[in-house]
């Protein structure tokens, strides 16, 4: 092989590898970028559910609390409300709290229904649907 040869390969090569580190650096980059965004909360959501009960415990501090201490959950925004009007056989409770969501939609709504039972909520039909207010 001619010297002339020789330099054209190492040229090569050289090239190869500064456009392999470039495409890693910028596959890092990307990837950090995503992450960042794919987890950081950037937007927060209302929810306001309801359901009926025949069965409340005495006050709703419990669940309040509870609904306080879920990922993202904006513990000021936190309302239980109740309400006989509908039914006089059964009591409507409305929950409302402000949650931050990312935009993978990884934070996941609470699962209310999981400590009914242990704070002495029995439901009347259908556990917590979206409000209608």
């Amino acid at each position: 092989m001619t010297a002339e040869g020789i330099v054209n390969k190492n040229c090569l090569s050289k090239s190869r590898a500064v456009l392999i580190l470039f495409a890693l650096v910028c596959l890092g980059f990307v990837s950090y970028v995503t992450g960042v965004v794919m987890t950081t909360p950037f937007a927060s959501a209302v929810y306001q559910v309801e359901a009926e009960f025949t069965i409340l415990p005495t006050t709703d501090d419990q669940l309040i609390v509870w609904i306080q201490e879920q990922p993202h959950v904006i513990s000021h925004t936190v309302s239980v409300k109740r309400s006989n009007r509908v039914n006089p056989k059964s009591t409507k409770l409305v929950v409302t709290f402000m949650q931050l969501r990312s935009i993978a939609g990884n934070v996941h709504f609470p699962e209310l229904e999981s400590v009914l039972d242990e704070f002495g909520y029995k439901p009347s039909d259908v556990v917590f649907v979206d409000s209608d207010r």
